[in-house]
């Protein structure tokens, strides 16, 4: 098995979201948002928490409220009953440096970079994608973003990207069935 992974961070660096799908053979069995309120700074708690309650209303998953402490125990259960061993996300690197913050040395994981998967396939017509609709860096290359990527593989321009650990999530999961559509 499998767990798909997000991480929010606010101005402090520390996570106080942190969204994760557990995958079997590509179903999702377990879905969890866990906010981490000692780590929300005063001024981002409404925002952060307003966010997050209107991604559980759509998204349907099991919501938490937990300490640092109590998110390591949780994953770490969450790790052993499932027998996770490989950890998929965009941008990997910093999920896991991040996990690493309030989780280090829990886990014996295997993490993935959603993003450096999914490159090889973003060819010329993403990057036309990218120069139409002006999807582009300070320096003129094409976004890779999540939210940029999404918007290409699925046509929608309207598409916002919540920035929920959950909401990330199932985004990323789509990203990993195009790929795997694509590796058939």
């Amino acid at each position: 098995m499998k767990i798909i992974l997000d991480v929010e961070c606010g101005k402090a660096g520390k996570p106080y979201n942190i969204g994760y799908l557990i995958i079997k053979k590509n179903k999702i069995i377990k879905r969890r948002s866990i906010v981490i309120l000692e780590n929300i700074q005063d001024n981002q708690l409404s925002n952060c928490l307003t966010k997050i309650l209107i991604d559980l209303r759509d998204k349907k998953g099991k919501f938490s409220y937990l300490t640092n402490k109590e998110f390591q125990k949780k994953f770490k259960q969450d790790l052993v009953k499932y027998k996770v061993k490989k950890v998929f996300a965009f941008n990997s690197p910093y999920d896991e440096s991040k996990l690493n913050l309030i989780c280090a040395g829990a886990h014996n994981l295997t993490f993935y970079d959603i993003r450096k998967l999914i490159l090889p396939y973003l060819t010329d017509n993403f990057n036309s994608f990218c120069f139409t609709n002006n999807y582009l860096t300070k320096t003129g290359k094409p976004k890779t973003t999540l939210e940029v990527i999404y918007k290409y593989l699925t046509g929608d321009l309207k598409f916002n990207q919540e920035h929920t650990g959950l909401s990330d999530c199932l985004i990323e999961f789509e990203l990993l069935k195009w790929i795997k559509k694509r590796d058939s």
